[in-house]
């Protein structure tokens, strides 16, 4: 028995060794990103097929803390923009921007492990999940149940982003695949800041007042 107790020891500090490095070397990497830019392709899978479906391509910047833009243009064109206190959500199609508080939308949005600046460690049990291809594949499931989604995936090459994968609630599978990367490039911080075109629609301004 004495000897079972022994192995079990040490085999949950093992694991617990791992652990702690996956997300030390993940933080790193963060810590490490004050910008990006990226193309990306969002997909997801079809559960009656199993087959992946292209939901939207576009382009993406991020400042950290708390800024960045994503710019869609298939299916339809839409920018959303953080500028570090709210987000900006420009349906180009409809004539309409709807505004929310940033606070409010980062707590449901895996956007926050890129802009924000909290440990990982806290919200997060981080364990490496695999390489495939040069791509170290982190797991990250939340401490506590997340509003958007029950787990993610990051997959990084060197420390360059190369995709994100979710699963929400009820099962459904979405994965960002990126191209294109830059770390660390020059954003200008106009790229951060929105100013609703005249004429259309604002939903949501007097909440953020």
């Amino acid at each position: 028995m004495v000897r079972i107790g022994v192995a079990v020891l040490l085999w949950a500090q093992s694991i617990n060794g791992v652990a702690d490095t996956a997300v030390e070397r993940l933080q790193g990497v963060l810590n490490g990103l004050g910008s990006l830019s990226a193309e990306f392709v969002q997909t997801r899978l079809d559960l009656k097929t199993g087959g992946a479906v292209v939901d939207a391509k576009g382009q993406m910047a991020l400042q950290r803390p708390n800024r960045f833009r994503w710019t869609y243009q298939i299916p339809y064109e839409q920018i959303i923009v953080a500028d570090g206190e709210r987000v900006w959500f420009y349906d180009i199609d409809l004539e309409q921007v709807s505004v929310r508080s940033l606070a409010d939308s980062m707590k449901d949005s895996p956007a926050a492990i890129l802009v924000g600046n909290e440990p990982l460690a806290q919200r997060f049990h981080v364990t490496q999940a695999d390489t495939v291809a040069e791509v170290d594949w982190f797991s990250l499931q939340p401490k506590v149940a997340e509003g958007g989604y029950v787990s993610l995936e990051i997959g990084i090459r060197g420390k360059v982003l190369v995709s994100l994968r979710m699963v929400d609630e009820f099962g459904r599978h979405t994965e960002l695949k990126f191209s294109s990367v830059k770390r660390n490039p020059t954003i200008g911080a106009d790229h951060f800041t929105f100013v609703p075109p005249d004429g259309v629609d604002v939903v949501g301004m007097e909440s953020t007042n």
